[in-house]
C-alpha cells in the first residue's frame, strides 16, 4: 500500500530557519546578558525553555497554515499570524518564568531574548520569501503546464505569491497535445518529458479524459503529475490534495518520502560521504598510487551518466580498465553476460587491469563516489545510474527506475548483482526500493552493503 506523504506541502526548510533563528538569538541573549564564565550553566538551565517556545511558535505557525508552501504570501498576513504564534509562545515562557523564579530565569535574559527573537523572527520571514523566490539549482522542480493560455497565466501568477520554488520548463496547449495519432502524441510527449529533464506535469484543463494516456504516462515514467481538479486517474501511484489559490490540486506520484524526510536523507549523505571519505583516505590514496603504477592513464575515470529524471552528471570511480576500453567495447558484445543490450557485462573482461580485478572485487573502485554524493549528484543508497546509450534504449516502464537520486549502493548490489542479469529483474528490485523507500530501510542497505563486501558475495 502506498504512503499518501500528506506531508508534501509542509515547508520544513523555514520550519528549520525558525527554530535556527530562535536557538541564535538564545545565545545572543545568553551574551548580552549572563557573566561569560556562568554561560553554559545558564544555557543548559534555559535549554528546555528555548525547546518549549520554538514548539509553540512552530506549532502555531503551523495551525495558521504559515508554513504551507502553497499559502499565498501577503506581508500583512504572514506578520499577523507571525504576531500571534509568537505572543502564544511568548506568554508561556514569561508564565515559566514567573513560576521559575529568577534563579531559573532572569527579567533580562527574558526580555532580551522575546525582543531579539521577535525582530528576527519577522524580518527572516521577510527575507525568506524574497531570497526562496530567487534560489534556484540543479534539483529546483521541473514543471511542464498543460492547458490553456488564460489557465496558464493565472495558475503562474498563483505560484509566485507562495513560498513554491519552480522552475517552469514549458507550456503546452490542448492543440499541440493532442496532434497527430495516438501512437504518435504518446511518443512526441514522451521524447519532450526525456529531453527536459521535467520533474512534474501540471495538467490544468477541464476535459482531463482527453489526457488520460499523458496522465498514466507521466506516472509510469515516476514523474509527478499535478491536476487541476478533484478526480482519481490512477491507482499505481501516491495521491495527496492540496491548494494554489482558488484551484484545487491533486498530485500523483511515486516517491514516498516528503520534504522533511528528503532533508533528513540529505543530511544521512553528507555526514556519510564525510565520513566515509575520512575513513577510506588511507585505503584510497593505496589504491590511487596502485593503478598510476599499473598502467598508463589517469587515475580516476569519469563517465557521463544518468540521474534523476534524465539529469546528466560526470560519476567519479578508480580506472580499473585500460584507457582504449571504450573503444574495445563493442567487440565484446557478442559476449555480453546480461540478458538485455541496456546492461553489459563480461566475464574476464580483458580490458580490466590487474589492480583494476582486485579493485572491482573489493568494490574500492567505488569509493571515489562518495564525491558525488558529497555534490548531490548521488545518494548513499538508490538506483544504479545508467549511462546515457543505456537510458536511450529503454521503453517507457524502465524511465521509472530514475525517478530518484542514483546511489553507490542499492537493491540490485545487495540481492546478489552478479545473480541477476535480466533487465526486467533489475528494474523490478529498483521499483520496489522506490515503492517502500523510507530511511530505516537506507540504513539496512548499508549495512547489507558492508556485509557482502567483506563476504565477497555478488560482487558488491
Amino acid at each position: 500500500m502506498h504512503r499518501s506523504n500528506k506531508g508534501a506541502d509542509t515547508n520544513a526548510i523555514q520550519i528549520f530557519f525558525d527554530a535556527s533563528l530562535c536557538a541564535c538569538m538564545f545565545l545572543v541573549s545568553l551574551l548580552l546578558t549572563t557573566d561569560l564564565r556562568s554561560i553554559v550553566h545558564w544555557a543548559k538551565m534555559n535549554l528546555f525553555a528555548l525547546f518549549l517556545f520554538e514548539v509553540l511558535y512552530i506549532l502555531a505557525n503551523m495551525a495558521m497554515q504559515v508554513y504551507n508552501k502553497t499559502t499565498f504570501y501577503y506581508p500583512d498576513r504572514i506578520f499577523k499570524y507571525n504576531t500571534w504564534a509568537f505572543l502564544l509562545a511568548g506568554f508561556v515562557l514569561l508564565f515559566l518564568q514567573n513560576m521559575a523564579g529568577e534563579a531559573a530565569i532572569s527579567n533580562r535574559f527574558v526580555l532580551t531574548f522575546l525582543l531579539s527573537s521577535y525582530v528576527a523572527l519577522i524580518l527572516g520571514t521577510q527575507v525568506f520569501h524574497k531570497v526562496g523566490q530567487r534560489l534556484t539549482g540543479k534539483y529546483t522542480t521541473r514543471l511542464l503546464m498543460i492547458g490553456t493560455e488564460k489557465t496558464y497565466e493565472k495558475y503562474l501568477y498563483y505560484i509566485n505569491k507562495t513560498n513554491m520554488q519552480i522552475k517552469v520548463v514549458g507550456f503546452l496547449t490542448e492543440e499541440e497535445m493532442l496532434a497527430g495519432t495516438d501512437a504518435e502524441r504518446t511518443e512526441r510527449f514522451e521524447q519532450y518529458l526525456r529531453a527536459h529533464a521535467v520533474d512534474e506535469v501540471c495538467f490544468m484543463e477541464e476535459e482531463r479524459e482527453k489526457f488520460a494516456d499523458a496522465i498514466n504516462l507521466c506516472i509510469g515514467m515516476g514523474i509527478t503529475v499535478e491536476l487541476v481538479i478533484d478526480h482519481a486517474w490512477a491507482e499505481k501511484s501516491n495521491c495527496y490534495v492540496s491548494a494554489v489559490g482558488t484551484y484545487p490540486v491533486v498530485v500523483y506520484h511515486t516517491i514516498s518520502l516528503n520534504e522533511g524526510e528528503q532533508i533528513v536523507k540529505r543530511a544521512l549523505d553528507i555526514v556519510g560521504s564525510i565520513v566515509g571519505t575520512i575513513v577510506f583516505s588511507p585505503i584510497m590514496l593505496a589504491a590511487a598510487i596502485a593503478v598510476k603504477l599499473d598502467s598508463p592513464g589517469p587515475v580516476l575515470f569519469t563517465q557521463t551518466r544518468v540521474g534523476m529524471n534524465g539529469r546528466h552528471f560526470k560519476i567519479y570511480k578508480f580506472r580499473t580498465m585500460y584507457t582504449d576500453a571504450e573503444a574495445r567495447k563493442q567487440a565484446l558484445m557478442k559476449q555480453n553476460e546480461m540478458s538485455d543490450a541496456r546492461m553489459f557485462k563480461v566475464k574476464d573482461d580483458p580490458r580490466i587491469t590487474r589492480v583494476g580485478r582486485f579493485l572491482r572485487k573489493t568494490s574500492i573502485d567505488e569509493l571515489p563516489q562518495l564525491f558525488n554524493v558529497l555534490i548531490n549528484d548521488m545518494s548513499l543508497v538508490g538506483t544504479r545510474p545508467p549511462t546515457p546509450d543505456e537510458v536511450a534504449q529503454y521503453d517507457t516502464s524502465h524511465w521509472r527506475r530514475i525517478s530518484i537520486k542514483p546511489g553507490i549502493t542499492g537493491m540490485w548490489q545487495v540481492s546478489g548483482r552478479s545473480e541477476i542479469t535480466n533487465f526486467d529483474d533489475v528494474v523490478q528490485l529498483d521499483v520496489s526500493y522506490i515503492d517502500g523507500w523510507n530511511l530505516f530501510r537506507d540504513v539496512k542497505i548499508i549495512f547489507q552493503t558492508v556485509y557482502c563486501v567483506l563476504r565477497k558475495r555478488g560482487a558488491c
